[in-house]
């Protein structure tokens, strides 16, 4: 990829239509989803569904305490931001906004994953 970029090929990429590079994308997050359901909890999916089945799944409370602070890292990281900037009102005091942005992207990232590995 490094010769690509100083070769400047990285122009060729315009010419793959977006529904192709959005597909692609979708399919990587279908993915990385799916790795991180068996890491979090330890079993085996099959297109989204516990090859134990359920039941079995739903019976551990330590696998659905794991499954669910993945989930909500997901979802802190996504919303975890502009919480912050509610919370510390940076619309009222502008000298905090700066701050709050730079920082509070990476709080919503490390935060969630202490508690992830703490659980």
């Amino acid at each position: 990829s490094i010769v690509v970029g100083k070769l400047s090929w990285g122009t060729s990429m315009l010419m793959i239509p977006k529904p192709v590079v959005s597909g692609f994308l979708g399919a990587i997050g279908v993915v990385v989803l799916q790795a991180g359901l068996k890491t979090a909890s330890g079993v085996k999916f099959h297109h989204f569904w516990p090859e134990t089945g359920w039941h079995q799944f739903c019976s551990s409370s330590d696998r659905l305490w794991q499954v669910g602070c993945m989930l909500g890292h997901a979802v802190f990281i996504r919303r975890g931001p502009r919480m912050f900037h509610v919370c510390l009102r940076t619309d009222r005091y502008p000298s905090r906004k700066e701050a709050v942005k730079q920082y509070a992207g990476l709080v919503c990232q490390l935060l969630p994953l202490i508690i992830f590995y703490g659980v």
